[in-house]
């Protein structure tokens, strides 16, 4: 008969074997990840919730908000409507959706909201090329929108000479606004402007923010 002592000294080794072996991780936990993301924890500056933009404005389906854009948007147009050219087509479009951790020169890393790799989605776009004249840009083409509650992402933002691009978003979708006009030579006195301009607009599905990576650092 086995006593007391070997009982005990059972129950040490069943629970032993019960815990984790060291340096095993669940299916899909990246050592290397999880390893920078404990690091990153500790020495990156806390993200900024106020980067992510939350619209009021919801319509309860990327497509019922795609339509609603459009008919906002031709009704802003008004007498440019009947040039505008609308498709609903897969786009090529780079979300800036991604928590990551940027740091360089030797400053403190901070979590920021970063692109990801591009890809094809279903949208619906816009075309129209008009004359300056009269034409007031994106507060002619977006002007609808913004009445309706559309809130814009500076997320999707640039200037330039020769063009300018900005996106307002609804719970669930994106309308990018991209315009391109020659700006002309600045150094070249003589260079005179185009007269036109080209816009595109680029509906596409708005995703919930990906927080992968300062998920897995915490």
């Amino acid at each position: 008969m086995r006593g007391p002592l070997f009982l005990i000294v059972l129950s040490v080794v069943v629970l032993a074997g019960c815990q984790q072996r060291p340096g095993r991780r669940p299916p899909g936990v990246d050592a290397s990840a999880e390893a920078s993301g404990r690091g990153a924890a500790r020495d990156t500056l806390p993200f900024d919730e106020s980067e992510i933009v939350k619209p009021k404005v919801q319509y309860g389906s990327f497509h019922v908000a795609a339509d609603s854009a459009r008919a906002l948007v031709d009704r802003s147009l008004g007498a440019w409507a009947g040039g505008a050219v609308w498709r609903k087509e897969r786009v090529v479009f780079e979300y800036r959706d991604s928590i990551q951790v940027m740091g360089s020169g030797g400053e403190r890393p901070m979590w920021v909201l970063g692109s990801r790799p591009s890809e094809p989605v279903t949208g619906l776009t816009m075309s129209l090329d008009v004359a300056l004249d009269g034409f007031e840009g994106e507060l002619t083409v977006l002007g609808g929108l913004r009445a309706a509650g559309w809130v814009e992402d500076a997320q999707y933002a640039a200037d330039g000479p020769d063009g300018s691009m900005l996106a307002l978003v609804s719970e669930e979708a994106i309308c990018r606004y991209a315009a391109s006009w020659n700006g002309g030579d600045e150094g070249d006195s003589t260079s005179a402007s185009a007269s036109g301009m080209s816009i595109r607009l680029e509906c596409v599905p708005r995703f919930p923010i990906r927080r992968g990576e300062l998920v897995r650092s915490q």
